[in-house]
């Protein structure tokens, strides 16, 4: 007899901690620090970004399992809204096409271009191998223009990622998969 309240308080107890020892909820940024990131890379929803500081530049390469659009957002206030975004995608004759991009609502981006701004991506290269997308671009780490954000190794950023359907190559179509993480430079 006592060998069932046994068996039946372990379940009761051990059971619960193995099903919620996972941590936080999907939804919930994870805080990612470079003492944590010996080579600076995260993992977010399936998009691997990886970024390296060279001199006033951020070099950033994202892959994503997808050949149509891949976006990386940063710091935004509400959802989407104030994010720094590079949008980009490889279009079918192999060209890199990569946007400046700013969070105007909590559900909208608009090329910095088109409200005043300045397009301050450099395109290194890109490709899709394999069923995903790869770009890789440098960012200035510090800008002048009004649609950009300072990215500075003290502070924590937060990183938004999204990405397209397969063969999705423009601005405007829905993501397929979205996922958020919190960064330190």
């Amino acid at each position: 007899m006592k060998r069932r309240y046994l068996i039946f308080f372990m379940m009761l107890v051990l059971i619960p901690s193995f099903l919620f020892a996972s941590g936080k909820a999907e939804s919930e940024p994870q805080a990612v620090t470079s003492a944590s990131l010996p080579y600076k890379t995260v993992d977010i929803a399936g998009v691997v970004i990886d970024w390296e500081r060279k001199g006033y530049e951020i070099l950033f390469t994202i892959t994503a399992p997808t050949t149509g659009w891949v976006a990386l957002g940063i710091d935004p206030t509400q959802k989407m809204r104030d994010a720094q975004f590079m949008i980009g995608y490889v279009t079918d004759s192999g060209e890199v096409v990569i946007r400046d991009d700013f969070g105007v609502s909590p559900f909208a981006h608009k090329s910095d271009l088109s409200m005043g701004g300045d397009d301050d991506i450099r395109v290194i290269e890109g490709y899709e191998k394999d069923g995903s997308v790869t770009l890789s671009f440098a960012f200035p780490a510090s800008s002048s223009d009004l649609y950009d954000v300072i990215l500075t190794a003290e502070e924590v950023h937060t990183f938004l990622v999204a990405y397209g359907a397969d063969g999705a190559d423009d601005f405007t179509s829905r993501h397929r998969k979205i996922g958020k993480v919190d960064v330190q430079f």
